[in-house]
């Protein structure tokens, strides 16, 4: 559902939206605009400004040939975007022809099963994307731990994984966790140093450090 204005002007089209509908996600601005239909293959313009649940943007992802290897059912929070995409105007085209670019902010992030058997919660995420990929980054925490974290995930380069880097807290609550009987042991707090990769939102590999120095080992 949508409603907007459209004009014709001999060779050129332009459709302005003013309120609409997408994917669940409400559609506060919008812009469709063909500037030239002759010669055939002329590059259009969609700019769109929406927000909605989080969840319904990584499905519309996934469904798309991006195919963002992500399930949405993990993901919660309070999504706000602005989407820019400029295309000729064909039927088919190489993705390589496309040029995109995504900016925005989730609330309240949820992430289940993110890391470590812990899930993401209470996040404040920062998303920037192009045709060349997309880079999450902000704050939130992993069960217990405030993280600070940056997630990058490549577009052009198929079966790369992506690459996740993190810095946080380790309390004796996250390492009972791991089934490390913490609270009998440390007391204070640990820094957290993380570098791993992932294949959609589940780890490959993990390189973690956690430096013990101030916190009280007995």
């Amino acid at each position: 559902n949508a409603s907007g204005t459209g004009r014709l002007s001999g060779n050129s089209f332009k459709v302005v939206l003013q309120k609409g509908e997408y994917a669940g996600w409400q559609v506060t601005e919008g812009l469709v605009d063909f500037p030239a239909f002759n010669p055939r293959g002329q590059k259009f313009r969609v700019f769109a400004k929406g927000r909605g649940p989080a969840r319904n943007i990584v499905q519309v992802l996934a469904d798309s040939r991006l195919e963002f290897d992500l399930d949405p059912a993990r993901v919660s929070g309070d999504a706000e975007m602005t989407y820019e995409l400029f295309r000729p105007a064909l039927s088919d085209v190489p993705y390589e022809d496309l040029r995109f670019t995504g900016f925005g902010t989730i609330r309240n992030t949820g992430l289940k099963g993110a890391a470590f058997g812990f899930d993401f919660t209470g996040g404040a995420v920062k998303v920037d994307l192009d045709q060349n990929g997309i880079v999450m980054s902000g704050q939130g925490k992993l069960g217990p731990s405030p993280v600070d974290f940056v997630w990058k995930d490549s577009f052009a380069e198929d079966g790369k994984p992506a690459d996740l880097t993190a810095k946080g807290l380790v309390t004796a609550d996250f390492l009972n966790g791991f089934g490390i009987l913490g609270r009998a042991y440390m007391t204070g707090e640990a820094p957290l140093d993380v570098r791993a990769t992932l294949e959609g939102a589940d780890l490959e590999t993990a390189l973690v450090g956690i430096n013990f120095t101030d916190a009280r080992l007995d």
